[in-house]
């Protein structure tokens, strides 16, 4: 399952929470999160929550 949610951008940045089904994930969550951090125009890759 894969939830992506956008605020409204405001001086040309806007915050983006994924949110993502990980227990199928054939990749280390670390080398996801790396990934995320590693595109352009990312500022911050936080995970919030883990169950």
């Amino acid at each position: 399952m894969l939830t992506i949610h956008q605020s409204i951008p405001l001086q040309g940045i806007a915050n983006v929470v994924i949110s993502v089904e990980v227990s199928r994930l054939n990749e280390e969550l670390d080398d996801l999160l790396d990934g995320l951090r590693r595109i352009s125009g990312v500022r911050r890759v936080q995970m919030i929550g883990q169950g």
